[in-house]
């Protein structure tokens, strides 16, 4: 039970795949789509240093409780606080008050190693509008120090209790793989975010660390190497975010991550490219790096500009530029001074993560109250905000007709479907996610509201073969969309969703020729809708003075949705289906209309993109109303 060695420079190598890897999937998601995984490996090489590290003073009858948290707090601490300092102050003037709220609880939750908990309690990491969260990265440190609230006394424990430790952590490791496997069925965000689905991969690491340095073959350590990276690589490329993850997938990233390891700082590919000066110095800026990349990416849209698709590609190449030198500066200046040199006492530290930690939690509380309207019009504004807040899950989520992510079509309420009775033939069909339930309101206030069938689910687009991490019941929920059409025959069926939002939203051309299969005599596709970069409601009450709210509102986002509305169009009129496009009726060089006449009481968004009940109306009338006669 030999402890592994102090310093392995391939080891730093194998950080630079990993942050590289996390880089490419969060600027270019369509080039690395599993780029995720880099986490992963970055779990096993620090279960496998600080099981080391704790092992070698065991040994040596030297560990101590206190000196290890120390330890980590000048590894951890000063690079985070800085970022999360930085990251409130440069968002405290891009940011309306929710939006700023928010970002303030994520710092807070950042500062307090809790972020994984509160990301879970809120949304996906894979999910619609997760790419707008400054904060969202942090889950990882989350995890990982909540693993080293229980392991160093746990191992110190095992270590004096039995000689074959690897048996209690490999049985430890299994009970928390086994849990993964259960829950990324059950409750994918839950496999995701939590502590207890995660810590298999950081006791993978462990468990190399308690069987180090094993004598092998100079053929078998390149083997190792070789496959171990190149298991890695295959996981980057060939996994996407939505399929379920972690789950068995997992294995595969934390698998090649133990072989490289495993095969020893010898090892061909380990000393020849991972030991070079360029993955080593890449390696060694990992933390700040991981920390700085995303922010950077995440607060470019917040620049209201509208960008080309090459303008876009120089910016997101720009900010990772940015984040580099960030985090280079981070480390030369912050962390190897305090690490290193010991500048600065552990007390001094906390001082320091306590500013973020305070700050944050002012900015969600107290922060956000002080930031509220001062003028009648955006007083007005705040009041309807709030209400239309408070009814957003009876019109979006009400569990009826606008299923959550763990109904199922079972679920389904009876007023969903026209009454008994009602001619076969002449119902309306409408099927989609949150994007086709904002559209039910509108369609209901039409004279043949009962005749309207409404079959939706958030994060469920009307996609045949559709399936996603966090939507469990989406495909059988669409295959009973099908069933429904075979046997009510309705006269015209509704296809709506946040199609930007899914990478494979081309596929709507099979459910279109399915539909037509089934003898439907019209299909509708329903283009997709205004995108903000902030809720409507929050950049109204920003800019709305005494007077009137301005009509229509500038998006960045435009741009790109214009050449989803071109491709969908083109894809439906070659499928023999109808199309109408919200872009059209909303959008023009003046911007996106939001407040008809300026008044309060007309506003059509009230979130990034989804319709108010009057924005519903607006868009039954005037453009689905000549698809429906």
């Amino acid at each position: 039970m030999d402890a592994p060695a102090q310093y392995r420079a391939d080891i730093d190598g194998l950080r630079a795949i990993a942050v590289v890897l996390v880089l490419g999937f969060h600027a270019f998601p369509g080039r690395v789509p599993g780029g995720f995984v880099g986490v992963d490996v970055f779990f096993v090489i620090s279960g496998y240093l600080i099981t080391g590290l704790i092992l070698r003073e065991l040994q040596q009858d030297r560990f101590s409780v206190a000196r290890f948290y120390a330890r980590r707090i000048r590894r951890i601490f000063p690079a985070l606080a800085v970022l999360l300092v930085a990251c409130l102050a440069a968002a405290a003037p891009l940011l309306g008050p929710s939006a700023y709220a928010q970002l303030g609880l994520h710092a807070a939750a950042g500062a307090a190693f809790v972020a994984n908990l509160v990301l879970w309690a809120q949304s996906g990491y894979f999910a619609a509008g997760s790419d707008s969260l400054p904060l969202l990265h942090l889950w990882s440190l989350g995890v990982e120090e909540q693993f080293y609230l229980a392991w160093p006394l746990t191992l110190a424990v095992l270590f004096r209790r039995t000689r074959r430790l690897w048996v209690p952590l490999a049985l430890i490791a299994a009970a928390s793989l086994a849990l993964n496997l259960y829950q990324v069925r059950a409750s994918p965000d839950t496999a995701f975010y939590s502590p207890l689905t995660r810590f298999w991969e950081l006791m993978t690491g462990a468990l190399l660390a308690v069987g180090a340095e094993r004598r092998l073959a100079p053929a078998l350590r390149a083997a190792m190497s070789l496959g171990g990276v190149a298991l890695v690589l295959v996981a980057a490329l060939a996994f996407d975010g939505s399929q379920e993850f972690p789950g068995w997938r997992a294995v595969v990233p934390v698998s090649g991550t133990a072989l490289s390891i495993a095969a020893g700082p010898e090892a061909w590919l380990n000393r020849r490219l991972l030991s070079l000066r360029a993955p080593v110095f890449v390696g060694l800026i990992s933390y700040p790096l991981y920390l700085w990349h995303w922010p950077a990416l995440s607060l470019l849209p917040l620049l209201d500009v509208a960008w080309t698709q090459r303008q876009e590609l120089l910016l997101k190449l720009a900010a990772l530029a940015l984040a580099s030198l960030l985090a280079w500066l981070t480390y030369r200046f912050v962390e190897r001074p305090v690490r290193f040199e010991k500048k600065g006492s552990t007390a001094a530290l906390c001082a320091a993560m306590a500013v973020p930690l305070v700050a944050g939690l002012l900015v969600a509380g107290a922060g956000y109250r002080a930031r509220q309207p001062v003028t009648p019009r955006q007083r007005e504004l705040a009041a309807w905000m709030e209400d239309v807040q408070r009814r957003r899950p009876d019109l979006y989520r009400d569990r009826r007709c606008a299923l959550a992510e763990d109904q199922d079509e079972t679920q389904l309420a009876s007023e969903c479907f026209p009454p008994a009775g009602t001619p076969t033939g002449s119902a309306t069909l409408l099927w989609g996610d949150s994007h086709a339930v904002q559209l039910a309101p509108g369609l209901r206030a039409r004279g043949d509201a009962a005749a309207l069938a409404q079959i939706t689910a958030t994060s469920c687009p009307p996609i045949v073969g559709y399936a996603a991490r966090g939507r469990p019941h989406c495909g059988s929920l669409n295959r009973f969309v099908l069933d429904w059409v075979k046997s009510h025959r309705p006269r015209t069926v509704l296809l709506a969703a946040s199609w930007p939002s899914y990478d494979g939203y081309r596929a709507v051309a099979g459910t279109i020729a399915t539909l037509a299969a089934l003898g439907t005599p019209r299909v509708v596709v329903v283009g997709p809708f205004p995108s903000f970069r902030e809720r409507v409601f929050d950049l109204l009450l920003r800019d709305g003075g005494d007077s009137r709210l301005p009509e229509r509102l500038k998006t960045p986002r435009l741009e790109r949705l214009r050449a989803v509305d071109r491709e969908l169009r083109a894809l439906a009129a070659s499928a023999g289906a109808e199309y109408a496009s919200p872009l059209d009726l909303l959008c023009d060089e003046r911007g996106c209309l939001v407040a008809p006449g300026g008044e309060t009481a007309g506003i059509l968004v009230f979130d990034q993109s989804h319709l108010t009940p009057a924005g519903s109306s607006y868009v039954a009338e005037r453009l689905l109303e000549p698809h429906l006669r």
